[in-house]
């Protein structure tokens, strides 16, 4: 299989390899660009795809990280005079950015998460015999994470996959327990729906281990309506928590049906909350000074219902060695929210642990109530499929602002 930087250096040369006739340049360039850069060009007009380089960038843990490959198109363009020739390429500039920059994944959903386009350079040159003024487009393409999160891979074909909250924070004893649980898939979710087959078929459920579930498609899921639920049979489910699994998508070539037979009776429901992290976020959880209370501080009124965002992506063991394709080993099995006194007494009034969500790295747990004038220490609790268990704090001081007179 061709490389990612070879798939993008093609589909660029593609893309700009276009009539722009009817565009702002005017230009034919359907016979005219080649990969590889040149010095001076065989005839006009002209372009060429130069490779320029790759950096990449860690995210929360080092087994999560971005590459972002840089490429320049050097187009060549003639005309009677300096003017004339800059004012031309300009316009063709123009073309080719937006053509590149309609469809921001190029057409390589599974690879490119984004494209970015700009003029590095402009000048009029004399190549030769042949009067041309040249420019430098430059392309920054960001690449999909080679390892998206923390845990076994199902399948490295499957080039997405998002987490989902199953609450079973109000059912059960606190025991592991078989439970149905139903997905509904949002409709305003671009990225699934733009990204998985027709016939869903490469929609599918997978455990924190890796390991596909038994799940279904409920009755009346619609591509074309962008309706679909998926249903799971008997999930081992830590009750009194709020627990994790994945829906994998983004797959192709997966022509088989992978769902079975299910008989669902009282279901949990298994959230996908599509936002990110913003405003209250407790960051570097592991990097605790040895204090008595929490260093992160947020304060609200009584009446205030708050989300907080606790980072989690740095919490886990990675594989020294990638499996399909990635370096994920550990990731969250359940999660318990919990708000401490001064006396380390937990109070279920403030805090609702129904609003638990996954965020990929993060987990939003939502506080409320208090006592005006008091502080108390919200806990988001972690236990992960390798049995750590992590408690990741803040505080919370409850403050009922007014005026001194």
């Amino acid at each position: 299989m061709a490389s990612r930087t070879r798939q993008i250096a093609e589909k660029i040369k593609q893309i700009i390899s276009a009539d722009f006739s009817l565009g702002q340049s005017g230009i034919d360039m359907r016979t005219s660009v080649q990969i590889g850069a040149i010095v001076e060009p065989p005839y006009i007009p002209f372009a060429c795809v130069s490779f320029a380089q790759a950096t990449s960038e860690y995210g929360q843990s080092l087994g999560r990280y971005k590459i972002t490959n840089t490429f320049e198109i050097y187009a060549f363009v003639g005309g009677g005079d300096v003017e004339l020739r800059t004012i031309t390429a300009m316009d063709l500039v123009e073309d080719m950015v937006e053509a590149l920059c309609t469809d921001r994944q190029i057409g390589l959903s599974s690879i490119v998460d984004d494209i970015n386009a700009h003029l590095l350079q402009r000048m009029a040159i004399d190549t030769g015999s042949k009067e041309s003024a040249s420019v430098i487009l430059r392309c920054k393409c960001t690449l999909k994470a080679t390892q998206g999160s923390n845990m076994t891979w199902y399948d490295s074909s499957f080039k997405q996959r998002k987490a989902v909250a199953v609450d079973s924070s109000a059912t059960g004893d606190g025991t592991v327990q078989q439970k149905d649980v139903e997905i509904q898939i949002p409709v305003d979710w671009d990225l699934f729906w733009n990204n998985i087959r027709s016939d869903m078929l490469d929609v599918i459920c997978v455990d924190i281990e890796g390991t596909i579930l038994s799940f279904a498609r409920k009755a009346g899921a619609s591509f074309a309506n962008r309706s679909l639920t998926l249903q799971i049979d008997d999930l081992d489910t830590k009750t009194l928590s709020v627990n994790q699994v994945y829906v994998y998508f983004a797959n192709p070539d997966q022509s088989s049906d992978l769902s079975v037979s299910v008989s669902i009776v009282g279901p949990l429901v298994g959230y996908i909350d599509l936002s990110r992290p913003s405003g209250m976020i407790v960051s570097q959880p592991m990097q605790r000074p040895p204090t008595s209370e929490p260093q992160t501080a947020f304060v609200k009124a009584t009446t205030d219902e708050i989300d907080v965002y606790f980072a989690v992506g740095n919490i886990f063991n990675v594989r020294a060695n990638p499996y399909n394709a990635r370096l994920g080993l550990e990731d969250i099995h359940y999660i318990n929210i919990v708000s401490l006194d001064n006396n380390g007494n937990n109070d279920t009034n403030r805090y609702d642990e129904t609003k638990t969500r996954f965020l990929g790295g993060y987990v939003r747990a939502r506080a409320k109530g208090g006592s005006n004038s008091t502080d108390y220490a919200l806990v988001c609790r972690v236990v992960t499929s390798e049995t750590q268990q992590i408690d990741i704090r803040c505080l919370i001081q409850v403050r009922d602002q007014l005026p001194s007179s």
